[in-house]
């Protein structure tokens, strides 16, 4: 996927004890510093619109252009759509 946007958001559901966590990749699969597992805000709750973040709610621009996988860790939750804008 080549990444144009500024803002990964969700629509999902959790459970109390669930959550919803999202890490960016290169194209080999290697974490892309700043957007990792372990820097990752989990998304918790009931929302239409979470926005994904990571610690220091790190810009997404840096990212535009660059092919990059999206890896989202769901446990106890479900999760309907992604959007990017």
């Amino acid at each position: 996927y080549h990444f144009t946007g500024n803002t990964i958001y969700l629509n999902c559901k959790t459970a109390t004890n669930g959550s919803v966590v999202v890490d960016l990749s290169d194209e080999t699969g290697k974490p892309i510093p700043g957007y990792t597992h372990q820097e990752a805000v989990p998304i918790r709750g009931d929302s239409i619109r979470s926005a994904v973040t990571w610690k220091g709610n790190r810009s997404l621009k840096p990212l535009d252009g660059r092919i990059i996988q999206i890896n989202i860790s769901i446990k106890n939750a479900q999760l309907y759509s992604l959007q990017v804008q």
